[in-house]
């Protein structure tokens, strides 16, 4: 079952925390297959532990993919890298990727807007004092979490 380039609707209906929904999407022309390959940071031969079920999904979506030791990706670039490859790979990978590509790390916060509904969270930039003062002054909530936004986290 492999990726193909027909025009499709495709209906899903999904349940997130009690709320029922369904999403309609209509590709109207074809588009290459993304990802044509998919280079996976790996240990002892094996993907890492967290990379492992993304591996399974591309397998069965036919996906070529090539599992590296990080010591042989730091020393030697990714064998014709493309804007068509998928890299999965801690942050160290993502870096020297798009290094390889001449593409400039995205500045944070770097969630796609396409994308900020499957989040499920608030995301904003703040200072630590606005932070400080609305922990103070809120009664209950989710927890919030903080990191720097000058330089992505490793």
């Amino acid at each position: 079952a492999g990726l193909n380039n027909r025009a499709l609707i495709a209906k899903q209906s999904s349940t997130y925390r009690g709320h029922a929904s369904t999403h309609a999407s209509v590709m109207s022309s074809p588009a290459p297959t993304f990802p044509s390959r998919a280079f996976v940071q790996g240990f002892d031969g094996a993907p890492a532990k967290d990379y492992e079920c993304v591996v399974h999904e591309l397998e069965a979506l036919g996906v070529p993919v090539e599992v590296l030791e990080t010591e042989a990706f730091k020393a030697h670039a990714l064998p014709s890298l493309s804007r068509r490859h998928l890299v999965v790979g801690d942050f160290e990978w993502t870096r020297s990727a798009l290094a390889q590509l001449g593409v400039p790390m995205p500045t944070p916060p770097d969630y796609p807007e396409c994308l900020t509904h499957l989040l499920h969270r608030k995301i904003w930039q703040s200072t630590l004092k606005e932070v400080h003062d609305l922990l103070e002054t809120r009664e209950g909530g989710p927890p919030i979490f903080i990191k720097p936004s000058a330089e992505t986290k490793a």
